[in-house]
């Protein structure tokens, strides 16, 4: 599948809110992950287990709070992009499925 027909198809499922369910969904997973990871570094540094099991978990932490917050910014910024898009053209477009 080309890059044009994935943006397509993407923006087609956030038009119809099935897109926008699903990325709101893998928010709150991420938010879940995130309070997780958090608490099993506060449990490495209470039984001062190894820096580098610290040092681990902690850059997917961060990883997983970046990605949470790049997905929440977006989902913020998608009433806006809308109305900028011409919605005929995308869905006459073949390149949607």
């Amino acid at each position: 599948m080309n890059q044009e027909r994935q943006i397509l198809n993407k923006w087609a499922a956030l038009e119809n809110d099935t897109g926008l369910d699903a990325a709101k969904k893998v928010v709150r997973l991420l938010d879940v992950c995130s309070v997780i990871l958090l608490l099993l570094m506060l449990s490495v540094i209470y039984f001062n287990v190894s820096n580098i099991v610290l040092c681990l978990i902690s850059v997917i932490f961060g990883w997983v709070v970046a990605e949470r917050n790049a997905l929440s910014w977006r989902i913020k910024q998608w009433p806006v992009i809308r109305k900028y898009l011409d919605w005929a053209s995308i869905r006459n477009s073949e390149n949607v499925e």
